[in-house]
């Protein structure tokens, strides 16, 4: 029974390991792993130099993600939009810059991103501030860039893409392996349908078998007598080989008394 339970569960492991651990498409975002600058190194990258004094970031502060490139003119033309901010809007916020066009990575990136939000991004700058997207950049945007860091700055819980992006990837590999799992399921109880066939088959192919060799002649309703018979059969052998084997010792013991 044992080799049973031991067969079933090795052809189920088989089949269904290769099926649940095949690597998922979807990948979660961690921005420790981007080359990302705070609003400081990417004015200085730019050679812009800001007008604002004692700037610090902090924990309530509007977080704007901008995806440029080293040299893009339009993106140059936003941060020194932000580095000529009123004092009340650069107390507001802080940058995590990508660079899309030097960094492959952050290329990707962003193309992830602008499908998630619906906003295609055609290219840089690609300005994220809460849930409003500005794909580019231009000097009548000011005042729309403005009230939206405004209206995330009053949100007691600010709004962050890459959170919801990887809760969206979640659902994702939720669904995935929900969509995997049926297969799974059944592959598994067809598996386990055909394990137990072919077992009972083959124990019944060997029942006929001994019981044929017992003399007898095999019915459905006597395989339990076929069992017993064999095992007495093999039980009357044993006896015969131990009664064999205690003749041989006397015999031996007579023997080596007789040389002594």
């Amino acid at each position: 029974m044992k080799k049973f339970i031991y067969t079933v569960l090795f052809v189920m492991l088989m089949t269904i390991f290769p099926m649940i651990s095949k690597a998922t498409e979807y990948r979660k975002v961690n921005l420790e792993e981007y080359n990302t600058m705070n609003l400081i190194e990417t004015l200085e990258s730019e050679k812009i130099e800001p007008k604002f004094k004692d700037y610090e970031e902090k924990d309530d502060q509007v977080t704007i993600y901008l995806f440029r490139g080293t040299g893009c003119a339009y993106c140059r033309a936003f941060l020194t939009f932000l580095s000529e901010l009123e004092a009340e809007y650069y107390n507001k916020i802080k940058v995590v810059a990508f660079d899309a066009w030097y960094d492959e990575d952050s290329s990707i990136l962003l193309g992830e991103i602008s499908s998630f939000l619906g906003e295609e991004a055609g290219g840089v700058p690609y300005i994220i501030i809460g849930e409003d997207v500005f794909p580019g950049y231009a000097a009548e945007y000011d005042e729309a860039i403005k009230a939206s860091i405004d209206k995330q700055y009053k949100e007691s819980t600010k709004y962050n893409v890459f959170e919801e992006y990887n809760k969206h990837i979640d659902e994702l590999i939720k669904e995935e392996r929900q969509e995997k799992m049926m297969p799974v399921l059944w592959n598994g109880l067809i598996t386990v349908i055909c394990t137990v066939f072919i077992v009972l088959y083959v124990k019944y192919s060997n029942s006929k078998l001994l019981y044929a060799l017992c003399g007898g002649e095999l019915s459905e309703t006597n395989l339990e007598a076929t069992e017993e018979i064999v095992y007495e059969k093999t039980t009357e052998k044993q006896e015969k080989n131990n009664n064999t084997n205690k003749k041989n010792n006397k015999h031996v013991n007579k023997t080596n008394k007789k040389m002594n």
